[in-house]
């Protein structure tokens, strides 16, 4: 058989924060695979562009000037000047704007041309503006780089070049999604003497056949005469939202309310602030609720979901302007999937409230959008009757909740980061035993920190478990999936859903998913002794592997971690975690010697190219979540050793083959919510007296019975709450020092980790190395979210 492949899964939660262009093309790409269709030119003109014809006009000779065997420099200028001399458009220009980047994109990403209305278009700086461009135009100087094929059926590219040209494309819609509000966009791609026009929503792409614009002038001519001429809707635009400008009421209000300390939850005045950026739009946006619509302010984006294909959503601390104290609160914008047993996430989270369901958070508002919904689907079965979609169909929507959370990044120290796992775990058992709802997405983005006090007046951080649009009522688990793909963020699901990609999601596996997630903030943010967080993230998180480029599967390490119950460093020594930094290894003396736990014999390959002695510590040194992490594995990987025992081998871990920043008075905040802790032991120790010790040395081999002690432990939410609550109970924290500036390199690319970290990668042509983005933003949709910095984790 095919070996698998390693590939990564590239999004916000990844090692590579600063990817390069290519690599997130390359990941746009994929993406697309089943997702776009073809239609004859006429056909799509008169669907997507409809109006009259400029007449009796000949355009005969229009594009005669337009070289196109040279340079794409020498092909736009003719091409563009024809356009506008030749009376075609109405209150458009088309304006090369290859000389400059759009000032907000980090990723130096440039396009060589669009049409944009004349009052507003960038014809002296020649700066792409993604943020008002009306249809994007790319050119290339060869037949070869038509990023379609015409010879495979579904029209999707396999050759490298046009590939390449597909995911440069992408990107280019993306940035567009990213800054408007739109339905839809249409895009032209020259290529040598041909034309393509696509219309991409957030189902696929609608692609026209390609056609000589020089031997036929007149089609470009009517397309271009017709687009200019569309209504702002028939453009893409979504009229329920307003681009806010400088010197209007709303935007005054915006600067003034971010300027203005509260009493109260200032905190989410400052998050607010952060998100008036002056290089990005600002909108008033409408929410259609079912009590009538309700307007709200908002600047930046705090999360932007990774992609062009998928749900996109964006999430916004918000003004509310219904309210007469224009309180902040948090709004969510997305495309949700139909389906005619899915929920909105709003009447999820309704009926969660109503059920009682503490640590979550409370709908304000929500509703569809109009009548706004992808409609590439369509077009696609209408020319492939009787076959499977793969394309998704989505509808516009928005939801409003009262709480703006902290992103948990900012916790203060160890204890205080399981404490938020601690909340979010009961809120996840409070769901599930109440309301009988499944979360099925637990990841970093979506377990936040909310300011609470206890009875004795003291202030803590309470955790808030959000994005509930996943979530699934238990008495549906038995029926069919409602979506084909994974639910869950790559990064953080169970080695079980990963390599079981059609599996019901069950308790283990989400309690699986906070370890993860635990470790996940551990390995960047506490002490321990790895050398290398970047390359132990980039292959413990991020790498899948494939054997035919279309599915993806658990990578190694993970596999091999919660099978042997043992986490190693990439140069395979256990890992630990301290309770302050500890001395570097000393050089020149005996390496580490391996576990023998059954891990792969390197994380990278280069164990035996550094010999290194491990620094003098002793058990005071190490961190109380070292204890944690080793504890929590021994279940997990008893739960998989006993399903290897009972199928007799290791099938179960195989795939199924299938076709802000820190606030000033931290200090002021306990660790975590004692009086509530206490009682929750208490009512535990009343309903079930036995107690437990659950530490213990770890031996390689254990019975059948121990194995099964262990592994029922990950039955229920109880034991594993119950431990980490005598754990964080227990005097042995750290006040202070434990909390570290984050340790993944912002630069780390994995494949160019042997180079000086402090080395910028040279510029590339097409507008160079993809910068990180602001915390809260995205770039490509393998895995689908992006860090969240509120409660918009509901990606």
């Amino acid at each position: 058989t095919t070996p698998h492949k390693t590939a990564p899964i590239i999004n916000s939660f990844s090692a590579s924060l600063d990817p390069y262009v290519a690599t997130v093309r390359a990941e746009l790409r994929l993406t697309m695979l089943h997702k776009v269709v073809r239609a004859r030119f006429d056909e799509f003109l008169d669907s997507f562009v409809p109006g009259e014809d400029p007449g009796d006009a000949s355009f005969s000779g229009l594009f005669d000037k337009v070289p196109v065997k040279s340079t794409e420099a020498a092909m736009y200028g003719p091409l563009f000047d024809a356009i506008n001399n030749a009376g075609i458009l109405q209150k458009c220009t088309v304006v090369a704007t290859e000389a400059l980047p759009d000032a907000s994109d980090k990723s130096g990403q440039k396009i060589d041309g669009g049409m944009y209305p004349t009052g507003s278009a960038p014809t002296a700086s020649g700066r792409t503006d993604w943020s008002t461009i009306e249809l994007s135009i790319e050119c290339k100087v060869g037949d070869a780089d038509d990023p379609f094929d015409d010879v495979i059926p579904n029209g999707h590219p396999f050759a490298d070049k046009r590939r390449a040209v597909l995911g440069q494309i992408l990107s280019y819609g993306v940035l567009v999604f990213e800054r408007q509000h739109r339905t839809h966009h249409f895009s032209i791609i020259v290529f040598g003497g041909f034309v393509r026009i696509i219309r991409w929503d957030r189902a696929g792409a609608i692609f026209s056949e390609k056609f000589n614009y020089r031997e036929e002038p007149g089609k470009l001519a009517r397309f271009l005469w017709r687009f200019s001429r569309l209504s702002a809707v028939q453009k893409g635009h979504d009229p329920t939202a307003t681009r806010v400008l400088p010197g209007t009421s709303d935007h005054a209000l915006m600067q003034r309310y971010a300027s203005t300390p509260r009493l109260t939850n200032d905190y989410a005045r400052k998050l607010f602030q952060e998100t008036l950026a002056r290089d990005w739009p600002w909108w008033r946006i409408t929410v259609e609720d079912a009590g009538g619509p309700r307007d709200f302010l908002v600047g930046k984006p705090t999360f932007i979901a990774s992609g062009l294909v998928g749900r996109g959503t964006r999430g916004y601390v918000a003004l509310d302007l219904s309210d007469p104290d224009h309180p902040f609160v948090f709004l969510k914008d997305c495309w949700r999937v139909l389906h005619e047993r899915s929920e909105t996430e709003g009447a999820i989270l309704s009926y969660l409230n109503g059920c009682g369901v503490g640590r979550i958070p409370s709908r304000l508002c929500d509703g569809d959008v109009g009548g706004q919904e992808t409609i590439s689907q369509d077009i696609w079965k209408a020319k492939h009757e009787g076959e499977e979609c793969r394309m998704k169909h989505h509808k516009h929507y928005r939801l409003v909740v009262k709480e703006v959370g902290i992103p948990l990044r900012h916790f203060k120290n160890g204890r205080q980061l399981v404490s938020i796992f601690v909340d979010c775990l009961l809120a996840h058992e409070d769901a599930y035993l109440k309301a009988g709802v499944i979360h099925r997405d637990i990841s970093c983005g979506n377990l936040l920190m909310l300011p609470g006090k206890q009875p004795n007046g003291r202030k803590f951080y309470q955790g808030l478990l959000t994005d509930w649009e996943l979530s699934k009522r238990i008495d549906q688990e038995s029926e069919s999936p409602r979506h084909p793909d994974r639910t869950g963020t790559w990064q953080f699901m169970s080695v079980n859903a990963l390599n079981n990609p059609h599996k019901s999601i069950s308790i283990p596996d989400e309690l699986e998913s906070f370890f993860h997630s635990l470790l996940w903030f551990a390995i960047r943010w506490l002490p321990h002794n790895c050398d290398s967080v970047g390359r132990f993230m980039f292959e413990y998180f991020d790498t899948g592997r494939s054997a035919n480029d279309k599915e993806y599967y658990c990578g190694a390490i993970k596999q091999s971690t919660l099978k042997s119950s043992e986490l190693v460093t990439t140069t395979n020594a256990q890992l630990r975690f301290f309770r302050r930094p500890m001395p570097k290894p000393i050089s020149g003396a005996p390496s580490v010697p391996p576990p023998t736990s059954g891990n792969p014999s390197s994380h990278s390959g280069k164990a035996s190219a550094s010999a290194v002695k491990a620094p003098e510590w002793s058990k005071a040194d190490l961190h109380p979540i070292d204890a944690v992490f080793i504890e929590l594995l021994k279940w997990f990987s008893a739960s998989y050793q006993l399903t290897i025992q009972q199928n007799g081998d290791d099938e179960t871990l195989l795939p199924t083959p299938t076709p802000l920043d820190d606030d000033d008075d931290d200090d002021d905040y306990d660790d975590y919510d004692e009086a509530g802790y206490s009682k929750i032991q208490q009512l535990h120790f009343a309903e079930d007296s036995q107690s437990k010790n659950m530490g213990g040395e770890h031996t390689t081999q254990e019975d059948h019975s121990s194995l099964e002690t262990r592994a029922q432990r990950l039955e229920t939410h109880r034991p594993m709450v119950d431990y980490l609550i005598a754990q964080i109970r227990a005097d042995v924290w750290p006040k202070a020092g434990d909390k570290l500036p984050d340790q993944l390199p912002k630069n780390y690319n994995p494949n160019k980790e042997d180079k000086d970290p402090s080395e910028k990668a040279p510029a590339a042509a097409s507008g160079a190395k993809r910068k990180a983005l602001p915390e809260g933003s995205v770039s490509a949709d393998s895995a689908s979210k992006k860090t969240r910095s509120t409660p918009a984790s509901m990606a």
